[in-house]
């Protein structure tokens, strides 16, 4: 299994209301704060994870982010907190 995606792989895999072109994805990274470097650094540390605990912050319940982590196979594990 691959560790990261570019932002073509993420277009040319056809998600449902993600951008089609890699210059969408790369725009709708920048438009919502996605942080690359540091997810791509965990997983390339890590590995791809089988869930991550979050927030429950913008960041991590924006439909695009879900996306990713269906498309990656992520469980995204929400906080009560």
């Amino acid at each position: 299994m691959k560790e990261w995606l570019t932002a073509q792989e993420i277009a040319d895999a056809n998600l449902p209301q993600m951008p089609a072109t890699k210059r969408g994805v790369n725009d709708l990274a920048e438009r919502e704060g996605w942080n690359a470097d540091e997810f791509r650094s965990r997983i390339l540390a890590f590995g791809v994870p089988t869930a991550i605990k979050t927030d429950n912050g913008s960041d991590f319940v924006a439909k695009e982010i879900n996306r990713l982590f269906a498309h990656l196979d992520i469980e995204p594990i929400r906080s009560n907190a």
